[in-house]
């Protein structure tokens, strides 16, 4: 039979063993690489057949709570691409013993498990081998043959025999694998096999269509879930890259900025100025978050590249700081005052209808409407809290932010604030008509960024000015909810839970530090990024390690502390975590199914 296409061989998948029955030495776990079968049907329509098979015998081998099962699309793929082409295999087969053993030993597998359709009409029959390659001897050689329809019988064989030849448990259990016959599974690998090419939409809607004419084939639905993260990733992904309709919006930008300045007398040139550095200033945050933050709120850096995302954020800051002299040099210029007295300043920004066209396609926005209060809020609200909008209009929370680690930028913020409420009490004062909604705006940012440092009774200080100073204010009844939330006089599930888990720490009560657990993450991760979690652990261990009360919390502990790494990208405390958790006694398919489900992370 003639090769398969290249894409199709490109995935291999590895499966680490716990038993210490099939350990070749005491406390290493039995590596295994489990290749996908080959198509021996002669029909090449059937090729696409083995991803689909694989992944049904992936899914019901991580049901074994001995088996640790990497998914293929979590493998290091360079590497394996790398082999692959070092070992021309192209045109081989993985049924060959000897292209097994090649791919077994480059994977660094202690067995290789190979198969094949050999046939389909009148009867399907598969084969299975498993090679030891210490001794490239067949350990295993087994067949199981019936009818199309019986397909996920024939696969629940195949897991049995290769459980018994492992000494694991063969115990009925749930299973979401039962396709009903060879055309649902051809389905089901197409979509596979899309995805795999990256075509996710295309994968989703073939996907829904298995799913819906085989309702008990429960892990379609799964790859439907899983294709729609993705999706989301990726159109994330898409909003934070510049392309090239962005790369030359910003060319643009920086050839008429050069040109021109805010404070022409043309009131055009000199909006058409402000709304091109607007564009500019939001291009360090754009890179920022395309290249070196997580994909996962609050966003933390990346690990190593803290140094690169600091210097994005410095001329974020200092873009900022540009557009609002500029800002300030425009309404010099440009403020009317009527006879009244009342002043007027046209702040309403448009791109040219060209840039305006490549501002759409690049994701950023083309109109802008700002006031100096508002410009200079939300940049405190940046370096004191790590909130901002990269232009496309969708929220990003930074962790830690820019002030929290370092002094300087947290006096430009706090600077930045007491500027505001300072010149809106004034406005407000001179003009009776005039709304307090900056000036309110201002302190409430003011009091969260003591807050969240721990400053509760500054910032409940704070939040007093504005009921002091705007006693008739539409906000009066929210800014004293939030006050009587920090005294603790209406319940609030945040600070209860934070509540919970310092009681917790003194009495080492197992559920109060599980209530509290994720609310004191979260706290010391706004604060210090992934080194917070490091210092609530070492924290809990210092105050409960000894006590017995809390014995059980620690795999708790270890487990959660692993998923916020690995959703952050931090994969080497994702590793030293998720054994701390086995160690206390937690489940090693467990193990394996965060590590599939909530992480990025490859198995090592």
């Amino acid at each position: 039979m003639k090769s398969r296409s290249f894409a199709s061989i490109t995935c291999v998948l590895l499966i680490g063993l716990t038993n210490a029955s099939v350990t070749e030495a005491a406390g290493k776990p039995l590596r295994v690489a489990v290749l996908y079968f080959d198509n021996n049907t002669g029909d090449k329509k059937l090729d696409v057949l083995q991803k689909g098979f694989a992944d049904m015998l992936i899914t019901d081998l991580s049901q074994e709570r001995s088996l640790v099962v990497v998914e293929r699309d979590k493998l290091q793929a360079d590497k394996l691409q790398a082999l692959l082409g070092e070992m021309k295999l192209q045109r081989k087969r993985y049924f060959d013993k000897r292209t097994a053993l090649r791919l077994g030993k480059g994977l660094g597998a202690q067995y290789v498990i190979s198969g094949a359709f050999a046939a389909m009409k009148p009867q399907m029959r598969i084969d299975i081998r498993m090679i030891k390659i210490a001794t490239s001897g067949v350990t295993l050689a087994t067949t199981v043959t019936g009818p199309q329809t019986q397909l996920f019988q024939l696969e629940q064989q195949l897991v049995k025999k290769f459980l018994e030849k492992l000494q694991l448990s063969t115990r009925p259990r749930r299973s979401g694998t039962q396709v009903p016959d060879v055309k649902t599974l051809l389905d089901y690998s197409k979509a596979i096999d899309l995805a795999d090419k990256g075509k996710l939409r295309a994968a989703e809607l073939w996907m829904s269509a298995v799913a819906k004419n085989a309702p008990r084939f429960t892990l379609a639905k799964k790859r439907i879930r899983d294709f729609k993260g993705r999706l989301k990733q990726a159109a994330a992904k898409r909003a934070a890259t510049i392309g090239q309709e962005g790369k030359a919006l910003i060319q643009s930008a920086e050839g008429y900025v050069r040109t021109h300045r805010a404070d022409d007398k043309d009131k055009e040139v000199a909006k058409t100025t402000l709304a091109y550095q607007a564009i500019l200033a939001y291009v360090p945050l754009r890179v920022l978050r395309n290249r070196h933050l997580s994909s996962s709120h609050p966003y933390f850096y990346l690990p190593g590249h803290k140094k690169q995302a600091v210097k994005l954020m410095k001329a974020y800051v200092t873009e900022q700081a540009r557009f609002i002299r500029d800002f300030d040099s425009y309404a010099k210029v440009h403020t009317k005052t009527h006879a009244n007295g009342v002043t007027y300043l046209d702040t309403s920004m448009r791109l040219p209808p060209q840039d305006a066209t490549r501002a759409q396609a690049a994701n950023f926005k083309s109109n802008f409407y700002s006031r100096r209060a508002q410009i200079k809020t939300n940049l405190a609200r940046f370096l004191l809290w790590g909130w901002t909008d990269d232009g496309s209009g969708k929220t990003i929370i930074i962790s830690p932010p820019l002030g929290v680690a370092h002094k300087r930028y947290a006096k430009l913020g706090f600077g930045l604030l007491k500027e505001v409420i300072a010149s809106e009490d004034a406005k407000v004062k001179a003009n009776a008509r005039a709304r307090p909604h900056w000036a309110i705006g201002a302190r409430e940012i003011y009091s969260d960024a003591l807050l969240l440092v721990g400053q509760r009774d500054a910032g409940i200080a704070k939040l007093q000015e504005v009921l002091e100073t705007y006693p008739t204010c539409r906000q009066y009844k929210q800014i004293e909810r939030k006050i009587k939330k920090q005294l603790g006089l209406i319940s609030d599930h945040r600070i209860r839970s934070y509540k919970r888990y310092e009681k917790g720490l003194k009495s080492c009560g197992d559920m109060d530090l599980r209530v509290g657990l994720s609310q004191a993450f979260y706290r010391r991760t706004r604060i210090h990024g992934i080194k917070g979690v490091s210092e609530t652990i070492a924290e809990i261990e210092k105050a409960c390690r000894n006590n017995l009360k809390a014995r059980r919390f620690f795999g708790f502990l270890y487990s959660h502390a692993a998923l916020q790494a690995g959703r952050h990208g931090y994969c080497k405390l994702f590793e030293k975590w998720i054994k701390q958790y086995v160690v206390e006694g937690g489940s090693p398919s467990s193990m394996a199914a965060y590590r599939r489900n909530y992480t990025k992370c490859v198995a090592p």
